[in-house]
């Protein structure tokens, strides 16, 4: 790209950096809508720059549009309704990801790599920084215009991601990126959001397999004197404590295959019980997003009931997992769609041509679908718009700004 459609292109993807692996603890709701609008940026600027359309046929482009397709007839043949249809929008980034991703590949280079480590880097820590400050005056990390547990999240991916930084960076400095990490997880532990410090336990796993040899026993070696560091940390923060032991007493219920005495787990429980059902009646095309909710009470008792088990439930409006979202609202097709989403981005980074940055893409989109998966089990991720909408420019970076060069 030259001239000024390049010039702002440049801009708007020096941006987006900064929105999707800087400032998402900070940014909240509001963020998704300026990445979405720096994403129409580009995708402008690139389709006013005489794009060559094979830039456009590339298996994660690919495998996102089929999905958005999937959930679109889904949908659609599931409409009672005009407006059900309109639900389809919340889908529509896996739709232009295609065009974002080749925005993006103009302006691959050798170190890109490295630049999305170190910001990654940059928003684990800000994103424990601010929460150490809501916890000191709030009691509890929020994040900033969001959801606490949105928020837990988004630090734990960019924290993991940093991890690329260990590949692309050279000498001891290399180290440093584990800080991204630990930064993710003392944030998920200062907001008290379970989901997002279970959902750890994979990404160190993928990492551990993906990892270079020394860069591999630094991970295990921090993850040991973090699990080692447990105990005197409950005991000098006490909602670690509190955190741990119901995390606890909840795998051991599991096992056991006995009631759930929290009540959070014990209706969560409750709503995959009634999903299977609820998927059992129109395992196809589901019950329409708008109905998805309803369709799984109906099998409980009504709300009523439901909110008799958790206060918190009332006025709910999802199923607090990805898997029973696009099971009961989209049936068969959505969890199609839902499974070609998350191994999309590592479709992409798998695909030829291998260059200097193939490990960092292997591991950075592993580490991204994995945490994805792992949060969608316990909260709603994909079809709302700031998890989206993080999830789409992360993978666009790494699939196409993460090259040596722009693919031929």
């Amino acid at each position: 790209m030259i001239g000024a459609a390049g010039l702002i292109a440049r801009y708007a993807l020096h941006a987006l950096l900064l929105a999707a692996l800087v400032l998402p603890f900070v940014g909240g709701f509001p963020l998704a809508y300026v990445i979405v609008l720096l994403a129409i940026i580009l995708m402008a600027c690139w389709l006013s720059s005489r794009p060559r359309w094979a830039e456009l046929t590339e298996p994660s482009g690919g495998m996102l549009v089929t999905a958005f397709c999937f959930v679109a007839a889904a949908l659609a043949i599931t409409a009672e309704r005009a407006g059900d249809i309109l639900f389809v929008f919340n889908f529509l980034l896996f739709a232009l990801y295609p065009l974002l991703r080749a925005a993006l590949a103009r302006f691959a280079w050798p170190g890109a790599s490295l630049r999305v480590a170190q910001a990654a880097l940059a928003g684990a820590l800000l994103s424990l920084a601010v929460a150490i400050w809501q916890a000191m005056t709030a009691g509890r990390a929020t994040g900033i215009a969001s959801d606490p547990i949105w928020s837990a999240q988004s630090a734990v991916v960019l924290g993991f991601l940093a991890l690329i930084g260990m590949i692309a960076a050279r000498g001891a400095l290399r180290y440093l990126f584990l800080l991204g990490p630990v930064s993710g997880l003392l944030t998920a532990v200062l907001t008290g959001s379970r989901g997002p410090m279970l959902a750890a336990l994979p990404m160190v796993l993928v990492a551990l397999l993906l990892l270079p040899g020394r860069s591999r026993l630094a991970l295990l070696g921090l993850a040991v004197a973090a699990a080692l560091a447990v105990v005197p940390a409950s005991l000098l923060y006490p909602p670690l404590e509190k955190r741990l032991s119901s995390t606890q007493e909840f795998m051991s219920e599991l096992v056991a295959g006995a009631a759930f005495t929290d009540h959070s787990v014990a209706v969560r429980r409750q709503l995959w019980v009634g999903a299977v059902d609820a998927f059992g009646e129109r395992p196809l095309f589901g019950h329409g997003w708008d109905r998805r909710v309803e369709a799984v009470y109906d099998q409980l008792g009504g709300g009523e009931a439901v909110e008799a088990m958790d206060d918190g439930m009332r006025g709910n409006r999802h199923l607090h997992a990805d898997l029973l979202d696009f099971g009961v609202g989209a049936g068969a097709l959505g969890l199609l769609a839902y499974f070609l989403a998350l191994l999309a981005p590592v479709a992409g980074a798998l695909r030829p041509p291998h260059d200097g940055q193939s490990e960092e893409r292997r591991l950075g989109t592993a580490l991204l679908s994995t945490a994805f998966l792992a949060c969608g089990l316990s909260y709603v991720m994909l079809g709302y718009e700031f998890p989206t909408a993080l999830y789409i420019a992360l993978a666009a970076v790494l699939t196409g700004y993460c090259r040596d060069r722009m693919p031929a």
